[in-house]
């Protein structure tokens, strides 16, 4: 069995009562339909109009072509109206989601846009908008990646690092309100699944800034760049060394990451992020020393042992603890301890700008 196949190279720039005058011609001169195979296929050869126009036309199309049901419609987008930065992704993607709303059947594009003089529809950003909307395509991406090295081994381009899904900076948030959005996002989805995990309700995933899981495409969020937050930070201290930080703490170190970040210009990664935070606070790492002290609790039994034996007069400011997110035996707990100098004047003390 064979099918015909007819792509009207100028669909997109001709009037819609003339398209379907030449393709009822061309079904005639096929002859006898209704073997469901044979198939009209509309470039959008060259994108002269904005997306909803070649929808319009292809509704059009569907509408008035007689045996509709005996042929399939195919839509074949570019990207010739261009986008952002160039992607291969933008203007093809809008149009061929319009144009699906016009009871079409088939769709021909690329992987990652490569194709034709300025791109084909990106198959690949396609099928994760629709997934996001719950529209599965039967398209396995979980990793994404191993399909990014395949497809930039055999076209020889490479994937715009700001690319839709694909690109390495997609899971990179830069600024502090949209960092702070997702690290609040996160916590809530914790406590939200947790909920319905026990009511044996469906995992949903619903967060700010990000429409599709990172994990499903075999991605993780990053948080921390040059131009990052405290919040960004903290979250991925948080994350990957199960920290929740003080406030304080976070601004404290942020300014550690501010330098490394500025001085190297370059972005910061989990593990430069993680080892600076172990480097500056000695995380990990632990000390001895013979010495006693005697006092209402642990903290200042600790205060009174460094006046006696190193005349070193410290007072605490502020305090904090919680256990980690690990249940059962491995949980641990963490304490946030910050010091000042000791000082009569208790309100001097509290206002210092130097602390341990």
């Amino acid at each position: 069995m064979f099918r015909y196949e007819y792509s009207p190279e100028t669909f997109s720039q001709t009037e819609e009562d003339f398209s379907v005058a030449i393709c009822e011609a061309v079904k005639a001169a096929w002859g006898k339909v209704g073997t469901g195979v044979d198939i009209f296929n509309f470039p959008v050869t060259v994108e002269v109009a904005p997306p909803n126009h070649y929808a319009d036309q292809i509704e059009y199309f569907c509408t008035n072509m007689s045996e509709r049901e005996h042929v399939v419609v195919s839509l074949y987008p570019h990207n010739g109206r261009g986008s952002a930065l160039n992607l291969l992704a933008g203007a093809g993607i809008a149009t061929a989601e319009l144009a699906v709303l016009g009871e079409t059947d088939r769709m021909e594009g690329c992987l990652f846009g490569n194709g034709g003089r300025t791109g084909n529809v990106d198959i690949v950003s396609l099928a994760l908008n629709l997934y996001t909307q719950g529209i599965p395509l039967n398209l396995v991406f979980s990793d994404l990646q191993g399909v990014i090295d395949v497809v930039t081994q055999c076209n020889d381009l490479p994937i715009h690092p700001r690319h839709p899904y694909a690109g390495e900076l997609v899971s990179t948030a830069f600024s502090g309100s949209p960092q702070d959005a997702i690290k609040k996002g996160f916590e809530d989805q914790k406590r939200r699944r947790a909920r319905d995990s026990a009511n044996g309700e469906p995992q949903i995933w619903n967060m700010p800034y990000l429409p599709i899981d990172p994990a499903d495409l075999g991605c993780t969020y990053e948080a921390v760049n040059s131009q990052s937050s405290k919040r960004g930070v903290a979250y991925l201290i948080k994350q990957h060394l199960d920290l929740d930080l003080p406030r304080k703490m976070q601004i404290a170190f942020y300014q550690v990451v501010q330098a490394i970040a500025d001085s190297e210009a370059r972005e910061m990664t989990v593990e430069v992020t993680t080892t600076a935070f172990r480097n500056t606070y000695y995380f990990g790492r632990w000390c001895s020393a013979d010495c006693s002290g005697r006092w209402n609790g642990p903290i200042s039994a600790l205060l009174n042992a460094l006046r006696t034996y190193l005349d070193i007069h410290l007072t605490l400011r502020e305090y904090g603890e919680h256990t980690s997110t690990r249940d059962g035996e491995s949980a641990k707990a963490a304490s946030y301890i910050e010091l000042v100098a000791a000082s009569d004047d208790i309100k001097e003390a509290r206002g210092s700008s130097r602390s341990w």
